[in-house]
């Protein structure tokens, strides 16, 4: 008996180490090596397990297995092996970085990579769709959406849920950079559609949307006012045409916001934002004002945050050394601005630099800073450097002659108001500026009608000698730029104008795809100077035959190049190959037509009528039936649920 209970303890130890040991792994997970045991990072993923870890080494990632990555939804963690710096996913303008689209929760993790280059349908960068992943201490920048207008969302990262029972996703965007990074009408940097983001200690900066009347969100898009995301520690500032819905955050640095506990609108001073250096300066005003709560335990680089500790953490992604802001120097002249309210404003939506001392113009001398938008010179400005601020002294838009502000390019459209700024050498005297959104309006000229914004100017300066004002009107049109200006007598007249380089008349078709410039601007929205504005191997022309800017039941759409969402291209459809294309055709973005001899219909999702779309056929969506595949032309070879007709109905099989 004895002798027995001595064999069922050690059963029961050596049973009990056991259930040790697969905790033990199941808990740690093992550590998968790209690629040292994997050549490219979705093979890492394909062989991790729930709890695993895909550790990438550092290096530039290209191609197929290394773009478009797919966690399936498990819960796994993709580890850059020195930071984001170090190990960069190059998506070469076709695809994307990753894409969360099977019910992922937030131990779906990302962390440490720059995702750059990426041109895809919705999610530049990052795509999420009913998923809710962590991303953390990436670099997420210089991405599109397919196409730059229209509707395309989230250059920079698209988050959104779809669930018939409207479920809200909850994924994080932790110590990230966000910059750069276009879209169509939404979400420049972050779209949200039923999203209820945590985003903390990130830097959403120089985002933009395309230029539609009802573009918005360049740094932050929230579809609907459907999401309730929480924005903690972020500094958003510069993008185009606006911040975006920022109202839900706190101890943020918002440009042209202040409301929000702990929120502040001031320059955060970067080490060099022109070059991607987003560091703080040591007197930048983001350092110590953050919040502790929420706040990631170290930065994007790993230093521990707060620093030093029991201080505040600062705003953004890198954690300055120091606990509160230093004194700006006074030969620092990468910060300038204008002093107004004693307020320092900075503008952060273009560029500037100061060129030379100009002894000439003023009776003081006076720094010289040119104004760069969109790569051109669209004017000047001069200041004073006084008890280390640069004061506005004078502006001259478009190289006019110099003086005080007599106007102010519109570089986004909005109700901007610039007050009491005080003129250096003009003891008590102030300007002030206002620039209105009066309307929407259609206006005609010898191209055609164009529709417009009507913008409303006051300047007036107030001094000893008195009050000053002058009030005058420009209109503008998109693309075309500002083409007609009342003077302050309220006469109207034309400016002339070009886009690209060159100049559009009645007549002109620079593209030669049979559509008129005007005509492509007024009715369009395409590209006067690209024969194929939606790359798809279709001239614009041809698709929409009558010119009249109107996609008819016959006709494919020149600006989307899969006209039936069957995720096939029309010229793929219609058996285009290389041979059949003209020069403007981006050869990056067309899928040939591998067999041209047999063809889909583009105008139909569903060629062969058997309930499944033609690209769910043609997987690879190559036109040619390869392995694997079904034939979109024979409703025969697609294995329909005949017997249970309403589970397809259920599945929405497309």
């Amino acid at each position: 008996m004895r002798r027995n209970r001595n064999f069922v303890e050690r059963c029961f130890l050596g049973l009990f180490f056991l259930t040790i040991l697969f905790c033990s792994t199941t808990a740690f997970g093992a550590i998968i090596l790209v690629p040292s045991d994997y050549s490219t990072i979705q093979a890492g993923i394909d062989a991790a397990l729930n709890g695993d870890t895909v550790f990438v080494a550092d290096g530039i990632y290209t191609g197929e297995g290394n773009k478009n990555l797919d966690f399936k939804g498990k819960a796994i963690t993709v580890q850059s092996a020195n930071g984001a710096d170090n190990s960069i996913i190059d998506c070469e303008n076709n695809g994307n970085g990753f894409q969360f689209t099977s019910d992922e929760g937030q131990d779906s993790k990302v962390i440490g990579f720059t995702i750059t280059n990426g041109r895809f349908f919705q999610g530049g960068g990052i795509y999420v769709y009913n998923a809710s992943p962590t991303i953390s201490n990436c670099i997420i920048k210089n991405n599109s959406t397919q196409y730059t207008y229209g509707d395309y969302y989230g250059g920079g990262i698209y988050l959104k849920s779809n669930n018939p029972l409207l479920e809200h996703i909850y994924p994080i965007v932790s110590n990230c950079i966000i910059a750069g990074n276009k879209s169509g009408r939404r979400g420049g940097g972050i779209f949200l559609d039923r999203a209820d983001a945590t985003i903390t200690n990130s830097i959403i900066v120089d985002n933009s949307t395309g230029s539609d009347f009802d573009a918005g969100g360049g740094g932050i898009y929230n579809y609907n006012l459907s999401s309730d995301p929480t924005i903690t520690n972020c500094i958003i500032r510069g993008n185009f045409p606006n911040q975006g819905h920022t109202a839900s955050s706190t101890y943020s640095n918002i440009e042209g916001q202040t409301s929000g506990e702990g929120n502040i609108d001031i320059h955060p001073a970067f080490v060099d934002a022109v070059n991607g250096d987003y560091h703080l300066k040591d007197f930048s005003p983001c350092i110590g004002a953050g919040t502790n709560t929420g706040t990631p335990d170290t930065d994007i680089e790993g230093n521990p945050r707060p620093n030093p500790a029991g201080s505040n953490p600062d705003i953004g992604a890198y954690e300055n050394p120091l606990s509160v802001q230093t004194i700006r120097p006074l030969d620092d002249l990468d910060i300038f601005g204008i002093e107004k309210e004693n307020q320092w404003s900075y503008d952060s939506n273009i560029q500037r630099k100061i060129t030379k001392i100009d002894q000439t113009t003023f009776p003081k001398m006076t720094y010289e800073m040119e104004i760069i938008g969109n790569g051109l010179l669209i004017g000047k400005e001069w200041y004073e450097s006084s008890n280390g601020q640069l004061l506005l002294w004078g502006e001259s838009p478009y190289l006019l002659d110099k003086g005080l502000v007599v106007a102010w390019y519109p570089l986004y459209v909005g109700k901007q108001k610039v007050s009491s700024a005080k003129v250096v050498g003009y003891p008590g005297t102030t300007i002030s500026m206002r620039v209105d959104v009066l309307s929407f309006e259609e206006i005609t000229l010898g191209l055609g009608t164009f529709d417009s914004y009507r913008l409303g100017y006051r300047i007036k300066a107030e001094g000893p000698g008195g009050t000053s004002t002058q009030k005058f009107k420009w209109w503008v049109v998109p693309y075309l730029g500002v083409i007609k200006q009342s003077t302050p007598d309220g006469k109207e007249s034309l400016i002339s104008f070009s886009i690209d380089g060159g100049n559009i008349t009645e007549t002109t078709d620079h593209d030669n795809d049979d559509l008129l410039d005007y005509q492509e601007l007024a009715m369009h929205n395409t590209n006067p100077f690209d024969s194929d504005t939606d790359d798809d191997g279709i001239p614009d022309g041809v698709e929409d035959k009558n010119t009249n800017g109107i996609v008819e039941s016959d006709e494919t759409d020149p600006s989307n190049f899969d006209t039936d969402w069957d995720g096939i291209q029309d010229g793929t459809e219609s058996g285009l190959t290389l041979a059949d294309i003209g020069p403007d055709t981006d050869l990056a973005i067309f899928q040939p037509d591998l067999d041209p001899l047999t063809t889909t219909n583009p105008l139909k999702t569903d060629s062969d009528g058997d309930r499944a779309s033609d690209g769910k056929e043609d997987k690879n969506s190559n036109g040619r039936i390869d392995d694997n595949e079904t034939n979109p032309n024979d409703p025969k070879s697609y294995p329909v649920r005949r017997s249970l007709p309403w589970l397809d109905i259920l599945l929405d099989i497309k």
